[in-house]
């Protein structure tokens, strides 16, 4: 509601804490839905506002929702991992927000702690668990150290709505440690009951918000009305809304239309519904709102407002998808409009984050009552609109690149970006309620899963797999057997199509070796469960039959990546085994039909590698010109180049010009190779990570140990000659005398002998930031390396 009317004494109090100790502290507002929490919050951030010498940062707890069981003992190691990643998330978003310089040391230690934990195995291991804690503890204490520096020493007003949705589960246990110990800063939690109690909650100042009295109501309508009410109506208008603003101000929009100086007793109960003027208590109330609501508002929107009841938030597009699907114009509600309307009724509101502007939400008050109504009496359109959504959901992460203007590289950060990992959560949540074919479902999540260990998790483990499985295991398993599914506890869980998916994936992950050298691995084992994962989402041609134009375009996509991963189960086996050359056949054509320029150029470049692993040194070369076609292709114009591609393609020429004697052109190729890795470290949008340390790690070491060869096949003195030849191709290594390097040569000492010959890369500290000794090195040393359209096209002419 607009209005705002009471809580006085509440408000001064919550003031006093702000301003009254450097120390932290936390109100905790209780109240059911509709009693004003979220009002009240507003309210208080617009009169601290009005002092201008206070920051106000709004938090939305809803979007941190992890489903499942509620918190109860001892939690798991998932469980730890997941609020690790969660309130990581939460904490770099607030720096973000509070700090008037950036934070680039708090993210890279959120980064170095993720790191450090590397793939978290089963649940089980002690040993994992007190790491995990020691992680969250060393982030937290950094986040604690810092808040005063970003906020410089302002008092903060922190409101944190809806706290009840993780109040009770490690992540609201977190925040009651955390909340007390932000300087200068008044947290405000709001949610309907109190937590299991810890010593951490008993610290907070619980405050209980009670219905709104009479002469209070009477106050509300006097503001609105401007007076013109009869104070008589008071008394009814308070028992019809029981004194819960947000009633009120449902009540209020039904008799606004009347004129307010002709209102009788007698026409406002003539006006008002039936049940609205019963006594409140029991499954009636249900019905209450479901009247007032029918009464409120034109009957062709009844159907935008349950639609809203199914989403956590939602926009215009999301909107018009639920009431009738992105390419269906039969729906005669104009969703711009609808959602206007609603506003201005009070039924909707808009959604108060920095991250996910112009979203809507439908009042938690009201929320409740619809949802069970659809249910209980609806539960087709219920299923139908959950799987509305969840289509919805997996189009944005699937068309995150081609809506963000993300290059190929920056893509791959989607994967951290607050806002897609808030609406893969809402896809996990509304897939695990939807109707329709879960076949299609098993197969958007596969293609998530593989797009990631594709382009990152089989170079370095990526933590964002493992947490894909435990939120696949979470959300979807548990909450479709509230749906009525089977339930991971149960003697069928074994055998649930979902729960095999799920340890087919697992296996992979757990046992697919990551890095440039592909040690032994179950390889055979590997690529029976991409078989299964294959069969589970539906891949053959019956189950495709049935497929949407779009639902046929992600079954091609994962179709690809499982033949890339299945050739890999070939050729990391055994490099001649021709199997893999079937494979990677239906991947380009799979990627060709699709469009899909920067997959061929990676696929060209993985079939020019096997083509030199196996001594087709022609065919190398013809793969490496096709790689650089596509890539040329693609970029076009905007030369927003794939530098870690261009490295790799170098490398190729490298070895293909060894193999062939040419030791001068080889290692030319070899340093190109290695300039490129280089340059990946930076580009306007990202800055140097891990991965990009290990891939310059590997360029470097091919490299340095074609010198070593050459001295087992000329001796040290011509090694030595062309080390020379390599720092004066590279630039920037370091300093040591001759007889040193005689010895890292004779020694076959890569790691000193990487470190004369070239540059250096960043230091654990210097990942993830912009300003540092390294970005200052790099600068200057990157204008040796040629430009990348220039090295492109003589790898096109090759």
């Amino acid at each position: 509601m607009s209005l705002f009317v009471g809580r006085e004494k509440e408000l001064d109090e919550a003031v006093r804490l702000l301003l009254a100790s450097e120390m932290g502290s936390v109100l905790d507002i209780v109240g059911a839905s509709g009693l004003g929490k979220t009002s009240f919050m507003r309210e208080l951030a617009r009169r601290v506002d009005v002092a201008g010498l206070q920051d106000i940062v709004v938090e939305d707890m809803s979007r941190f929702l992890r489903e499942g069981p509620e918190f109860s003992g001892e939690p798991s190691t998932g469980v730890l991992w997941d609020t690790f990643l969660r309130t990581s998330e939460l904490m770099l978003q607030l720096a973000e927000r509070i700090a008037r310089q950036k934070s680039d040391s708090f993210r890279l230690k959120c980064a170095s702690e993720r790191r450090k934990l590397g793939r978290p195995p089963t649940d089980g291991d002690d040993r994992l668990k007190m790491a995990i804690r020691r992680s969250q503890l060393a982030v937290d204490n950094v986040f604690l150290d810092n808040w005063a520096h970003w906020s410089d020493n302002r008092r903060v007003l922190l409101t944190v709505d809806f706290f009840d949705k993780i109040a009770d589960e490690e992540m609201g246990l977190w925040l009651a440690r955390v909340a007390r110990r932000l300087k200068n800063t008044l947290v405000v939690v709001a949610r309907e009951s109190l937590p299991n109690q810890t010593s951490d909650f008993s610290r907070w100042h619980v405050r209980s918000l009670s219905p709104l009295s009479r002469d209070e109501v009477a106050c509300y309508l006097d503001e609105f009305f401007h007076e013109l009410l009869d104070p008589v109506l008071a008394d009814e208008i308070y028992r019809s809304s029981w004194g819960y603003p947000g009633v009120l101000s449902l009540v209020v929009e039904k008799i606004r239309g009347v004129d307010p100086r002709t209102l009788t007793p007698a026409e406002l109960q003539r006006i008002l519904p039936e049940r609205l003027q019963a006594p409140s208590g029991g499954s009636s109330d249900d019905l209450r709102f479901v009247d007032l609501i029918a009464d409120l508002v034109d009957p062709s929107l009844l159907d935008a407002v349950y639609a809203c009841a199914v989403v956590s938030t939602f926009d215009e597009p999301l909107l018009a998808e639920l009431l009738g699907g992105a390419e269906n114009e039969s729906s005669e509600v104009e969703p711009a409009s609808a959602i206007r309307t609603l506003e201005s009724l009070g039924i909707i509101e808009q959604v108060a984050t920095d991250q996910l502007s112009r979203r809507f939400r439908l009042h938690e008050f009201i929320r409740p009552a619809l949802t069970r109504i659809l249910q209980e009496l609806r539960p087709e359109t219920w299923r139908d609109l959950h799987r509305r959504a969840a289509q919805h959901y997996f189009r944005f992460l699937s068309d995150w690149d081609d809506d963000n203007s993300a290059s190929p590289v920056t893509s791959l950060y989607k994967y951290e970006h607050p806002v897609w990992l808030a609406y893969k959560r809402e896809w996990f949540m509304h897939t695990g309620r939807a109707s329709g074919d879960r076949v299609i479902v098993r197969a958007r999540f596969s293609l998530l899963f593989l797009e990631a260990h594709w382009w990152y998790g089989n170079y370095e483990p990526f933590y964002v797999n493992r947490q894909m499985l435990d939120e696949w295991e979470r959300d979807w398993q548990w909450t479709g057997s509230e749906a009525g599914g089977v339930a991971a506890s149960s003697d069928a869980a074994q055998d649930d199509p979902d729960n095999r998916l799920h340890a087919a994936l697992e296996f992979i992950l757990d046992h697919y070796p990551t890095g440039w050298v592909k040690a032994s691995a179950p390889w055979d084992d590997i690529r029976d469960e991409l078989l299964v994962v294959r069969d589970l989402s539906g891949l053959d041609q019956a189950a495709r039959a049935s497929a949407t134009t779009e639902e046929e375009k992600e079954l091609k996509k994962l179709d690809g990546l499982l033949n890339i991963f299945l050739a890999h189960s070939r050729r990391y086996l055994d490099p001649t085994d021709r199997n893999a050359d079937t494979y990677y056949d239906q991947a380009i054509a799979d990627f060709a039909e699709l469009d899909d320029e920067w997959n061929l150029a990676w696929l060209y470049f993985e079939t020019a590698d096997l083509a030199l692993e196996r001594g087709s040194l022609a065919e190398a070369r013809t793969r490496v010109r096709d790689s650089a076609e596509y890539l040329k292709s693609y970029v076009g114009d905007s030369e927003d180049w794939d530098e870690e591609l261009i490295s790799d393609l170098f490398r190729i020429r490298a070895e293909v010009r060894w193999e062939a004697d040419d030791v001068n052109e080889a290692l030319t190729d070899y340093c190109r190779a290695v300039g490129h890795a280089y340059r990946c470290f930076f580009s306007p949008d990202k800055t140097p990570d891990h991965y990009e340390s290990l891939f310059y790690e590997e360029m470097t070491t091919r490299t340095a140990n074609r010198l070593v060869e050459i001295v087992d096949l000329a001796g040290v003195t011509e090694a030595r000659r062309w080390a020379d030849r390599v720092r004066e191709l590279m630039p920037g290594g370091g300093s040591v005398d001759d007889d040193e390097v005689r010895d890292m040569l004779r020694d076959a000492d890569l790691v000193k002998l990487r470190a004369w010959l070239f540059p250096r890369g960043p230091a654990p500290d210097e990942e993830q930031v912009v300003e540092s000794a390294f970005f200052d090195e790099w600068t200057a040393l990157n204008e040796n390396t040629p430009l990348s359209d220039t090295a492109v096209e003589s790898l096109r002419r090759w």
